[in-house]
């Protein structure tokens, strides 16, 4: 069992107020039975069980949920745009080897079989995001408009981005491989 909390997942300070970072949840849970069977001096069984599960969070330290704004030059506030994260994976996992010593031979062979699936979502740029910027090849005349925004001349809307629809993903893979190995004396 593992625990761990880094409030800086997505970097924050200077002009990138607290509100546009991330912290970094996990919780790993992992159990594990083996078995070493000798059962003679010519055979030996080599049994492994594994079950883990992780739940790894990814969070916006922004407790509105609001939108990002990055104004270029100036600051960068509000819900960072990867962000929340959460999801959850699950690992089966079981191994047995076999092992047979014969007269001028020894023979192996095993199996491994592993399923892993993962829950989570990615909602990208769902809380929005307004970007602030100069533009170049504007006139004078429009430098002042550019000083009677709300950001004190630090730029021009540039772009507003949102996304939208079913973040959710939920995906399993199974991974088999087995082996035989003939070896001589």
């Amino acid at each position: 069992w593992a625990k761990e909390y880094n409030e800086n997942q997505q970097e924050w300070g200077g002009l990138v107020d607290r509100s546009a970072g991330g912290a970094r949840r996990i919780e790993d849970k992992s159990f594990s039975v083996s078995n070493l069977f000798n059962a003679s001096a010519r055979f030996v069984n080599d049994f492994r069980i594994l079950y883990s599960l992780r739940d790894h969070e990814l969070i916006s330290l922004d407790d509105s949920h609001g939108p990002y704004v990055e104004i270029l030059g100036a600051a960068t506030y509000g819900t960072q745009r990867f962000l929340p994260q959460p999801r959850t994976e699950k690992s089966y996992q079981l191994v047995d080897t076999a092992s047979f010593f014969l007269d001028k031979h020894s023979l192996k062979f095993g199996v491994d079989m592993m399923r892993t699936s993962l829950v989570g979502t990615l909602p990208l740029n769902f809380a929005g995001i307004y970007r602030f910027q100069r533009i170049p090849g504007f006139a004078d005349g429009l430098a002042a408009l550019a000083a009677s925004n709300p950001y004190g001349g630090k730029g021009l809307p540039a772009a507003f981005v949102q996304g939208f629809g079913n973040d959710y993903l939920d995906y399993s893979m199974d991974y088999q491989s087995a082996y035989i190995q003939d070896a001589a004396a």
